[in-house]
C-alpha cells in the first residue's frame, strides 16, 4: 500500500541536529510518536512523509531526503494567511502524482488537516485522522483552532486513536477506526551520561498540572541518596526554578535528544511518572512516557493509569496518592538508613510491552485496518 503521511515530525537525524544547533523544536513526545509510527508503517508499506516544519525553524536548512519531504515555514503571520497550506498542497500534489492509496494526517495540526483533506479529494482516496489527544485537554487552545480540528475530523473517512475514550469524545466512534494505546521501540543506549543507578529520572511535561512540582517537593523532603534528573522542552516556571535552587542534587537538563533520553531511562535507579490521576485524562489520554519506561528494565514509580495498571499490575510501583505527600511517603517507605532504595518492585514488563506495542506488531495491525478501509470506501 502507498501511504502519504502528513505530520510536523521531521527525520530523527534532522531533529537531533537542529536540537544541537539550538533551534526551538516541537514537543518531543509528538516527534517521537510520529517518527515511530512512520517507521512501523514503513515495515509493511511504501510511506512518503509531508512534514510541516515549525515556524521557529523557518531559516533551518531542511532538505528533502529519503521518505521525508518538507514544507518550510514562512513565519507565523504568513503561515496563518495561507502560505503554509498553499505550499503544502503544491508539494503534496507532486508526491501523489505516482499514485497513492491513502492519506494519514496528524489531526492536532491545522495545516496537516486542511492539506490532507484537499489532497484526498483530488486523489479520490480516504483521509485518516491520527487522534493522539483532545484539544480541550491541552492548555491555551483558541476557539478557532478547536473548530478547525473538528472540521478536519468530520472530513476524515476514519481514524487511528489512542483510546476508546478519546474516540468517543471526538465523535468518531461510529466511523471506521482502530484504537491502539501507543507505540514503543527497544531503547538503544549508546553512551552513559551519568553513573549507573545513581539517579532518578523524569522526562516530560514540566507544568504543575502534570505533577512535576509535587515530585520536586517530595524529593526535597525525603532526600533519597540519588540525584534527580529532569528533562523537558518547556521553559520551567518560577516555582520550578525556586525548588530547583533548594537542592544541588536536582538537575534540569532542558530538552534532550531521543538517544540521550533512552540512555537516561536505561540506567536510572528509578523512572518516575508523577502525572496526577484525573478521570477524564485517564479515559482519553495514554501517558506515552509510561509506555516508554516499560520498554526498559528500569524500575518505575507511576501514578495510576487504569488501563496500563490492568495490563502491567506487577511491573510498576503504582502510586495511589499522586500528591506531594503520596510521592514523599513512597520515598520514605522505600529507603533504608543509608537513604538507598529497598523493596522496590522490579519492572518485568519489557518483553510484554515490546511484543504488544512494538513497531512490528503495531505496523501490521494498522496495515490491516488501512487495507480494510481502502477496500470498504472504494
Amino acid at each position: 500500500m502507498k501511504i502519504l503521511y502528513l505530520t510536523t515530525a521531521i527525520a530523527d537525524s534532522e531533529y537531533a541536529r537542529l536540537l544541537n544547533e539550538g533551534y526551538a523544536l516541537n514537543n518531543p513526545s509528538n516527534q517521537n510518536f510520529h517518527d515511530k509510527l512512520i517507521r512501523a508503517l514503513a515495515l509493511q508499506d511504501q510511506v512518503k512523509v509531508l512534514s510541516f516544519a515549525p515556524s521557529s525553524c523557518k531559516d533551518a536548512p531542511l532538505k528533502d531526503e529519503g521518505r521525508y519531504h518538507y514544507v518550510n515555514s514562512k513565519g507565523q503571520l504568513l503561515d496563518r494567511l495561507g502560505a503554509k497550506k498553499r505550499k503544502g498542497i503544491a508539494c503534496g500534489k507532486r508526491l501523489i502524482k505516482t499514485d497513492i492509496d491513502i492519506i494519514l494526517f496528524d489531526s492536532l495540526n491545522q495545516a496537516c488537516g486542511s492539506v490532507a483533506l484537499a489532497l484526498a479529494k483530488k486523489a479520490k482516496v480516504p483521509a485518516v485522522a491520527i487522534i493522539t489527544d483532545n484539544p480541550k485537554n491541552l492548555s491555551k487552545t483558541p476557539y478557532f483552532y478547536q473548530k478547525a480540528f473538528e472540521k478536519h475530523l468530520q472530513g476524515a473517512k476514519g481514524s487511528l486513536a489512542l483510546s476508546e475514550g478519546l474516540l468517543s469524545a471526538m465523535g468518531m466512534k461510529e466511523r471506521p477506526h482502530l484504537v491502539f494505546a501507543g507505540i514503543i521501540e527497544e531503547p538503544k543506549s549508546e553512551k552513559r551520561l551519568y553513573p549507573e543507578g545513581s539517579y532518578l529520572y523524569f522526562g516530560g511535561a514540566l507544568s504543575a498540572r502534570y505533577g512535576v512540582l509535587n515530585l520536586l517537593q517530595a524529593y526535597n523532603e525525603a532526600q533519597p541518596d540519588y540525584d534527580l534528573l529532569l528533562a523537558g522542552h518547556e521553559t520551567p516556571d518560577e516555582q520550578f526554578q525556586i525548588l530547583l535552587k533548594k537542592n544541588p542534587r536536582l538537575h534540569f537538563l532542558g530538552q534532550v535528544s531521543k538517544t540521550e533520553n533512552y540512555d537516561l531511562e536505561s540506567h536510572a535507579a528509578l523512572l518516575i511518572n508523577p502525572r496526577p490521576y484525573d478521570t477524564k485524562l485517564d479515559q482519553e489520554s495514554i501517558p506515552s512516557k509510561l509506555l516508554e519506561y516499560l520498554a526498559t528494565s528500569t524500575p518505575i514509580l507511576s501514578t495510576i493509569h487504569s488501563g496500563l495498571q490492568r495490563e502491567f499490575p506487577e511491573d510498576v510501583n503504582w502510586l495511589v496518592d499522586s500528591s506531594e505527600t503520596g510521592i514523599r511517603d513512597f520515598f520514605l517507605a522505600h529507603i533504608d538508613h543509608e537513604k538507598k532504595f529497598t523493596n522496590i518492585r522490579k519492572n518485568n514488563g519489557r518483553e510484554k510491552a515490546i511484543t504488544q506495542y512494538g513497531l512490528e506488531p503495531t505496523g501490521k495491525e494498522i496495515h490491516a485496518f488501512l487495507q480494510f478501509l481502502k477496500t470498504s470506501v472504494n
